[in-house]
């Protein structure tokens, strides 16, 4: 018998009494950290650690012959369109029960206190 443990002729139960205890200690140990890994792995996905989801924001593609009225045009559509997300944000709010309400009005100035000006309500 060698450490690589009795000859392949010998009956499988037979081949694995005769294993080393090192290689029951590595085996133990490797199905360990497989089976921490996992754990790992399943509880964070439950408990929502991964942190902030950064959006992802692609850029508008324009035709290269786009005029300064096109853009201004597409500035005063995008700022619009903004005022009514505020607007539905706000009315949002406002159907919070007054703990929460507190919390969203916060993070809701800091949010606009963030925007460009020219996108601020």
């Amino acid at each position: 018998m060698s450490f690589l443990g009795p000859s392949r002729d010998a009956p499988l139960a037979e081949q694995i009494a005769a294993l080393p205890t090192s290689r029951w200690i590595i085996a133990g140990l490797s199905l360990l950290v497989t089976i921490v890994v996992v754990t790992g792995f399943l509880l964070e996905s439950r408990s929502g650690y991964s942190g902030r989801v950064v959006p992802v924001v692609f850029f508008k593609s324009w035709k290269a012959d786009r005029s300064a009225a096109d853009v201004q045009v597409d500035r005063a559509a995008d700022a619009a369109a903004m005022q009514v997300k505020m607007a539905e944000s706000q009315r949002y709010i406002a159907t919070l029960p007054p703990a929460k309400q507190k919390a969203a009005r916060a993070q809701y100035d800091a949010y606009v206190k963030a925007l460009p000006a020219e996108l601020k309500p």
